[in-house]
């Protein structure tokens, strides 16, 4: 459950001339390396994801990313991500209170401007609210999104073709402006929907035709401390479209945000 791959790819292009958390093109100027590699390490004050507020107090958030440029036919990586409660909000106390390991396999493709994504993405729950593993599932998804020098947007499609046998779209604009040197300022809003079987899974038996689940916005600034260490920081507002839903989600409407650090190799 972690947040949108694509998009934050996207904004880290975007950095360098383009616009994820998001990201297509993992690293648009890793291009000279056969493989890079990247780690992450995300505060935040809540957990927010597709509508849903999965925990409104504190979480840390490292991932992993390795990659490898397949000579001017795009890129494919592999990453690791995980989420840990800082507190027992989620009565997670395990391994420091990990109730998520999400396992990302893909490929991303720079054409004229025009980035396209698409893979695999497994998630885990360890130790999800008692001994054992919750139920994983599994989604396929594909992504796009228009580079270029004014805002950047982008759509993205999940499939999860495992329990919730549904859909989850996104589309929305991102943006980011270097205003000095390594130092950048950003900007995000998106809306999300639901197909039937993904609404029925996710928000307790919801159902009826596809509607909007989920309006997102946000500001984000980041600093490149050298080549390779960057810091950054992030606020959010996410708030559910459609009176069905709400009561589904911890919040209806949620301000968090928090701080990131990443280390590219």
């Amino acid at each position: 459950m972690k947040a949108y791959v694509f998009p934050v790819l996207i904004l880290q292009l975007a950095t360098a001339g383009v616009a994820q958390d998001d990201a297509p093109l993992v690293k648009e100027d890793a291009g000279e390396n056969l493989f890079y590699a990247e780690l992450a390490l995300d505060a935040y004050s809540a957990y927010v994801w597709r509508g849903l507020v999965l925990t409104d107090e504190p979480v840390w958030q490292p991932g992993a990313t390795l990659g490898m440029s397949l000579f001017g036919y795009g890129k494919g990586y592999g990453s690791v991500w995980s989420s840990f409660d800082a507190t027992r909000r989620n009565r997670q106390t395990a391994f420091g209170g990990l109730g998520e390991m999400d396992y990302t396999a893909g490929y991303e493709v720079d054409l004229d401007g025009l980035t396209l994504g698409a893979g695999h993405i497994w998630y885990t729950y360890p130790k999800a609210n008692g001994p054992d593993y919750a139920h994983s599932t599994r989604e396929a998804f594909v992504a796009l999104a228009y580079n270029n020098a004014y805002a950047v947007p982008f759509a993205e499609v999940y499939y999860d073709y495992a329990i919730a046998e549904g859909i989850y779209a996104t589309v929305g604009l991102c943006k980011e402006v270097e205003v000095a040197d390594g130092f950048t300022v950003g900007a995000e809003m998106s809306v999300g929907g639901g197909s039937d079987g993904y609404m029925e899974c996710q928000f307790d038996g919801a159902n009826g035709k596809m509607w909007l689940i989920d309006g997102n916005a946000a500001l984000r600034a980041s600093y490149a401390l050298t080549d390779s260490i960057t810091i950054g920081a992030r606020i959010a507002w996410m708030s559910l479209f459609d009176d069905r839903l709400k009561g589904a989600s911890r919040r209806d409407a949620i301000l968090w945000g928090g701080i990131n650090l990443s280390v590219m190799f």
